[in-house]
C-alpha cells in the first residue's frame, strides 16, 4: 500500500487518490478532512503533478501556512514550497497585482479596510443626499452607514454592480430590498476608483466579472492552475463559488471539502445552497462521505446527529464514533446563571483535583459574549486559570473599564486617572485642548481634577462647547453623590449607564452587532453588580468600593492570565469554537432567546416564514458545532432563571434539548426529584445513583435543601409570604455558613 494511504480509513482513502474530475467531500466532525487535504496534495505530486500547477483555498492565513507546513512534511520540502496555498483574498490580490491592466486596476492600487470604506461611504453619502458628514454619522437604524454598508457588501458577494441591481428591480420589482441605496452605491465606488482603492469585497469580485467575459483567460488558468481544492466550502459566498467555478471550468479538476451542518456564517454572507451550485455547474462530480469521527464518543455523536436531523440538508450524513465507548452527554439544569457558572467551574475544579483530567482539557462554550462574566468570577474567585477566545476578558473591555472609573470618581474622588479616562465619554464636546487648560488650572491651584471640576475653576479657561460638557459632567456627579456607596453597587452602575450617556451611545452604534455587544456588556455589568450586592450584603465589603476592588481583582487576574495560556480552561463563543476541540466541554446557557437566538431582521422589517426558518437551522447548526467539539464529556448546562435590565426572567430549556430526546441525560440541581427530561417528551429516568455518577461534583442530599428549594421556587413564582422570605433569608444563610465552614476545614 502506498505510504500516504497506509493510516488511512477506506473512505479517506478514496478521496486523497482521487485524481481527475469535480468532487464534493461532505466532511463530518473529526472526520480527518484537513488531513484528507494535505494527504491528496502530497498524493499528487507523487504522482508526478508539478506542484505549481496546484492551488489550494482556505479561509485564515493561520489556516493556509498551517496546510503549507504539513504538506513539507509529506513530500521534499522543496516541492512543497512550489504548492500555491492561501486564502481567496491573497490569491485575488496577487492576481491583480500579477495582470492589473486586465483587471482593469491600477498597478499600485491600495486596499480599503472597514475604517476605510466607512469612512468613503460616508463622504458618499453625505455628497449623494447634500448633508454634512457629521448628519450622516448621527443617523442611525435603517438606512444609517453601518445598513448601508452591509447592503452594498451583500450586493456584491452577489457580483452586482449599481446598474445590475436598478436592470433587476426594473424587471422584477421587489426582490432586492432597499433600491434606494444604490445611489450610495454608485457614489461610493466612484470614490474608491478615485483614491486607487478596492474594499475587500472587490478583490474578489474584480477578478470574477474579469473572468466572466475572458474565455482566453479561463483557458489560461486551465493551462497554468491544473487542480484546485478548496476547504471549508461550507463558508464561501457567491462571488467565492464564481470564482471557483470560473477557474475549474475546462479542466474541471476541483476538489471541495465542506460540511454544510457546520455553515454558521451566514450573517457574513456564507451561502449554504453553494453546494447546490456545485453540482449545477459540475454536474460530473462525485461525492465522498467523510463519517468515522475520531473525535467523540457514542453518546455525544448519536446527540449530535439527532440534533441536526432537523434540518433540511443536502447531504444527510450520519456521525459515526470510532470511539467504542465513553459516558454520555448530560443535561444540567441550574436555578439561576450564577449557579450555573458556579456548577461549571467547581465540575472542572473537581476533576482537575481527582487527576483526571488538566485545565487546558477543559472548554465552556456559550452563544453571546457576555455569558462569560459569571464564568469569569467564579474562575477567579476559585484560582481557577482561564482565557477568553475572540475577545477582551469582560472587566477588561473599554467600555465597562469607562464605567468604572465614573463608580471610582464616587469612591474617590481625587482618582485623576479615572477623571481623565472619562471626561468626555461619551462624547461631551470637551476636547484634548480645553481638557489641557483645565487640568492646567487645576495643577495651578494643586488641587485634584474633580475639586476643580466642583469648584467651578473652568469657566474662564474653556471654550462654551467644553463648557456645557464640564455642566453636564458636574451635574451627573453631583447626582450620583446624592445616594450611599456603601449600600449597594447596583443602583450606582444604573444611573451612570442611563444618565452619563452610555446607554444612548451603545444604541446608536452604527454597527448593528458591536451595538448589540455593549449593550449586553453593559446589561452584564448590572447583573454583576446586583449579584455582588446580594452576596456581600450585611457582609465586610459589600457597597460600590468591594465591587471595584472586586473588579479590580479580576483585571490583575486578566494580566496574569497570558502567562498561564499554554494550562487554561477555555472560555469562547460558538463560533469561535468551529475547527477547535477538547476532552471535556461545557456548553452553557442552552435556553430559548439565547441558543437559539430569537429571529430579528437587519432593517427592523418582519421576517418571513423562510428567513425565520433559515435563521433556525443555522442556530441549529451553531449548537452542533458547540457539542460536537467535545472528546471525551459534554455537559449542556441551562438556567431556569437570568438577568435581564436589572430584572429577573424566567428560561425555557433550549429547544435543541427536546430535539436530542433520549440521546441526553439529565439531572436537576434544583429539584434533586426531577427525572424527566427537561422540554421533552421522551422520559430518561435516572437513578440517584446513575445521576450522581454522571454528574462528578454531585454532593450528598442536605436534609433541609428540599425545604430551601420549595421556598426558592415560591420566591421564583412570585407566591412566597412575608413568612416565606423570612424563612428563606434565615435558611440561605445557615447554608452559606455550612458552606464557609466546610470550607474551612
Amino acid at each position: 500500500m502506498h505510504p500516504l494511504l497506509q493510516d488511512a480509513t477506506d473512505e479517506q482513502r478514496v478521496v486523497i487518490k482521487h485524481l481527475n474530475g469535480p468532487a464534493f467531500v461532505s466532511a463530518a466532525p473529526g472526520s480527518g478532512k484537513s488531513f484528507c487535504v494535505t494527504r491528496r496534495i502530497a498524493y499528487l505530486i507523487d504522482q508526478g503533478v508539478d506542484p505549481n500547477n496546484i492551488i489550494g483555498i482556505t479561509f485564515t492565513n493561520k489556516a493556509a501556512n498551517v496546510m503549507k507546513e504539513r504538506v513539507k512534511k509529506l513530500v521534499d520540502p522543496r516541492l512543497g514550497r512550489c504548492v500555491w496555498l492561501s486564502t481567496f483574498h491573497s490569491l485575488c490580490v496577487r492576481l491583480l497585482r500579477a495582470d492589473y491592466q486586465f483587471y482593469g486596476v491600477r498597478k499600485n492600487f491600495g486596499i480599503a479596510d472597514e475604517a476605510d470604506a466607512k469612512q468613503t461611504l460616508t463622504l458618499a453619502m453625505a455628497k449623494v443626499t447634500g448633508v454634512s458628514e457629521k448628519d450622516v454619522k448621527k443617523k442611525s437604524g435603517a438606512g444609517d452607514v453601518g445598513h448601508v454598508r452591509r447592503w452594498i457588501s451583500a450586493q456584491k458577494d452577489l457580483v452586482l454592480t449599481p446598474g445590475d441591481v436598478e436592470r433587476i428591480q426594473e424587471e422584477t420589482p421587489g426582490k432586492i430590498k432597499f433600491t434606494q441605496f444604490v445611489p450610495y452605491y454608485r457614489e461610493y465606488q466612484r470614490l474608491l476608483r478615485k483614491n486607487n482603492l478596492l474594499d475587500f469585497d472587490d478583490l474578489i469580485v474584480r477578478v470574477v466579472r474579469k473572468l466572466r467575459r475572458s474565455e482566453e483567460k479561463q483557458k489560461f488558468f486551465a493551462k497554468h492552475l491544473h487542480y484546485l481544492m478548496v476547504d471549508e466550502y461550507q463558508d464561501t459566498n457567491f462571488a467565492q463559488f464564481e470564482l471557483i467555478r470560473l477557474m475549474s471550468k475546462f479542466r474541471k479538476n476541483v476538489v471541495v471539502v465542506g460540511d454544510s451542518d457546520q455553515s454558521v456564517y451566514g450573517w457574513r454572507g456564507a451561502d449554504i445552497h453553494n453546494a447546490d451550485r456545485f453540482y449545477s455547474s459540475f454536474e460530473e462530480a462525485k461525492t465522498y462521505m467523510l463519517q468515522i469521527n475520531f473525535r467523540s464518543t457514542p453518546g455525544i455523536a448519536a446527540a449530535a446527529n439527532r440534533v441536526i436531523q432537523n434540518n433540511q440538508r443536502l447531504h444527510a450524513k450520519e456521525i459515526v464514533a470510532n470511539r467504542k465507548d465513553g459516558p454520555g452527554p448530560l443535561v444540567v439544569e441550574t436555578e439561576n446563571v450564577e449557579e450555573e457558572a458556579k456548577c461549571i467551574i467547581n465540575s472542572i475544579r473537581d476533576f482537575v483535583r481527582k487527576g483526571q483530567y488538566t485545565w487546558k482539557d477543559f472548554a465552556v462554550i456559550y452563544r453571546i459574549r457576555s455569558l462569560s462574566r459569571s464564568l469569569e468570577d467564579e474562575a477567579v474567585a476559585r484560582n481557577i486559570p482561564y482565557r477568553v477566545i475572540g475577545s477582551i476578558n469582560f472587566y477588561s473591555r473599554a467600555h465597562i473599564k469607562d464605567i468604572l472609573a465614573y463608580c471610582r470618581l464616587v469612591v474617590y474622588p481625587h482618582d485623576d486617572s479615572a477623571f481623565t479616562r472619562i471626561y468626555n465619554k461619551p462624547t461631551r464636546g470637551i476636547g484634548p485642548v480645553n481638557f489641557a487648560r483645565f487640568a492646567a488650572e487645576a495643577d495651578k491651584h494643586e488641587f485634584s481634577l474633580m475639586k476643580t471640576l466642583r469648584k467651578g475653576m473652568y469657566v474662564d479657561v474653556v471654550n462654551s462647547t467644553a463648557l456645557s460638557g464640564y455642566r453636564k459632567l458636574k451635574s451627573l456627579y453631583r447626582e450620583l453623590r446624592k445616594g450611599d456607596p456603601r449600600k449597594s453597587a447596583a443602583p450606582f452602575i444604573k444611573h451612570i449607564i442611563l444618565n452619563s450617556g452610555y446607554r444612548y451611545m451603545a444604541e446608536n452604534i452604527k454597527e448593528e452587532e458591536r451595538s448589540e455587544r455593549m449593550k449586553e456588556d453593559l446589561d452584564e455589568l448590572i447583573t454583576a453588580a446586583t449579584t455582588y450586592d446580594e452576596l456581600s450584603k450585611g457582609k465586610r465589603g459589600q457597597g460600590l468600593a468591594g465591587f471595584l476592588e472586586h473588579a479590580a481583582l479580576m483585571q490583575q487576574n486578566d494580566k496574569r492570565g497570558k502567562q498561564e495560556e499554554d494550562n487554561s480552561v477555555t472560555f469562547l463563543t460558538g463560533h469561535a469554537a468551529k475547527g477547535m476541540e477538547f476532552p471535556v466541554v461545557f456548553v452553557r446557557g442552552a435556553v430559548n432567546g439565547i441558543m437559539p437566538l430569537n429571529p430579528r431582521s437587519d432593517d427592523g422589517d418582519e421576517l418571513s416564514t423562510d428567513e425565520v426558518k433559515q435563521h433556525f437551522e443555522e442556530e441549529r447548526r451553531v449548537f452542533y458545532v458547540a457539542i460536537t467539539r467535545a472528546e471525551e464529556r459534554l455537559f449542556v448546562t441551562y438556567p431556569l432563571m437570568r438577568r435581564m435590565h436589572g430584572g429577573a426572567i424566567n428560561c425555557s430549556p433550549s429547544q435543541f434539548i427536546r430535539e436530542a430526546g433520549d440521546t441526553l441525560s439529565f439531572v436537576s440541581l434544583v429539584d434533586q426529584n426531577k427525572t424527566l427530561q427537561a422540554g421533552t417528551t421522551n422520559k430518561r429516568y435516572l437513578t440517584r445513583t446513575k445521576r450522581n455518577k454522571l454528574f462528578a461534583f454531585r454532593t450528598p442530599p442536605d436534609p433541609s435543601v428540599d425545604q430551601l428549594l420549595r421556598l426558592r421556587e415560591r420566591k421564583r413564582m412570585g407566591t412566597a409570604t412575608k413568612g416565606d422570605l423570612e424563612a428563606l433569608a434565615a435558611e440561605e444563610a445557615r447554608m452559606r455558613s455550612v458552606v464557609e465552614d466546610a470550607e474551612e476545614s
